[in-house]
C-alpha cells in the first residue's frame, strides 16, 4: 500500500510561481491592442512602463521571500523593509492600467516616468555637488533632460498629466482593487494588510523599535513573537503576490485586446 503525502502549498509557493507573469507578459504587445495605440505621438510605451514596475516588483518580491526564510532577518522585520518597493511598484502599475482611456495612461505613464526622472535628477545633483565624481552631474543633467522632455511630448500631444498621488493612496486603491477581484471583505481584506505591511516597514524604515520589541524580547512568549513574525510574513507576502497578479491580468488584458472590445 502507498500513502500518498500531500502537501498544502505555501506562501513561499505562490511567491515562487508568480515568476511566471514574466514567461506569460509578452515583450511587445499586439499591434491592435490598446496599449499599442497609447503609443501614438509620445516617446515611450505605456506597456513598458507598467511591465518594469511589474518585473521590479516581482524581482523585489523574491528576494524578500528569500531573506524572510532566515529567522533572524524574519525577526527583525528585514525582509518588510524589501517588500515596500514591490508593494509600490505594483500599486503603480495599477495606478497606470486601471483607467480604460488611453488619453489618461499616456497621462499617467508620463507622470510616473517623468517623477522617477525628477528623483533621480535631484539625488545626482546632490551627489554631484560632493565634488568626489563629478560624472553624477552628467547624470543628473540626462534626467533633468528625460523629465522635460516627457512633459513636452505630453504638451504637443495635448494629454492632461496628472500628479501622481502618494503611495498611500496608490497602496489603498490596489488594495480595494484586490478585495474586489478575490472577493474579500471585513477585517482580513486584502486593503488592510496592504495598510499593514506598509505601515510595518515605514516604521522599520524611519527606525522605530515597536516591531523589534514584539518580535524579539519584550513582548509576549518565544512563540507568541514567532506567531507574529510570521503572520506579518505571510500575509505580506500574500498581499503583494495579489497586487502583482491583477496588474498582471489588467496588462495582458490591454496588451493583446482588440480596440472595441471589453477590456
Amino acid at each position: 500500500m502507498v500513502t500518498r503525502v500531500c502537501t498544502v502549498p505555501t506562501v513561499f509557493d505562490r511567491v515562487a510561481a508568480m515568476r511566471t507573469i514574466l514567461e506569460v507578459l509578452p515583450s511587445e504587445p499586439s499591434p491592435h491592442s490598446p496599449f499599442e495605440l497609447d503609443a501614438a505621438g509620445v516617446p515611450f510605451k505605456t506597456y513598458d512602463v507598467a511591465r518594469t514596475r511589474l518585473q521590479d516588483g516581482i524581482v523585489t518580491l523574491n528576494i524578500a521571500a528569500r531573506a524572510a526564510r532566515d529567522e533572524p532577518v524574519r525577526l527583525l522585520g528585514m525582509h518588510l523593509v524589501m517588500l515596500r518597493p514591490a508593494l509600490v511598484s505594483a500599486a503603480k502599475a495599477w495606478w497606470l492600467v486601471n483607467d480604460r482611456s488611453a488619453g489618461c495612461r499616456v497621462g499617467r505613464g508620463i507622470a510616473l516616468v517623468a517623477a522617477d526622472r525628477a528623483s533621480g535628477a535631484e539625488a545626482m545633483a546632490a551627489a554631484a555637488s560632493l565634488g568626489d565624481l563629478p560624472a553624477f552631474g552628467g547624470v543628473a543633467k540626462a534626467f533633468g533632460l528625460a523629465h522635460s522632455q516627457l512633459h513636452l511630448a505630453g504638451d504637443k500631444r495635448g494629454v492632461d498629466i496628472p500628479r501622481l498621488p502618494g503611495d498611500g493612496r496608490l497602496i489603498d486603491a490596489i488594495g480595494i482593487e484586490i478585495d474586489a477581484y478575490y472577493g474579500t471583505r471585513g477585517p482580513e481584506s486584502a486593503r488592510l494588510d496592504a495598510r499593514l505591511l506598509w505601515n510595518v516597514s515605514s516604521g522599520l524604515a524611519h527606525g522605530e523599535r515597536w516591531f523589534r520589541d514584539m518580535t524579539t524580547s519584550r513582548v509576549g512568549t518565544t512563540v507568541q513573537r514567532e506567531q507574529i513574525a510570521e503572520t506579518l510574513t505571510n500575509r505580506s507576502l500574500d498581499v503583494v503576490c495579489s497586487a502583482l497578479n491583477v496588474c498582471f491580468l489588467r496588462c495582458l488584458a490591454l496588451a493583446s485586446t482588440p480596440p472595441g472590445a471589453p477590456t
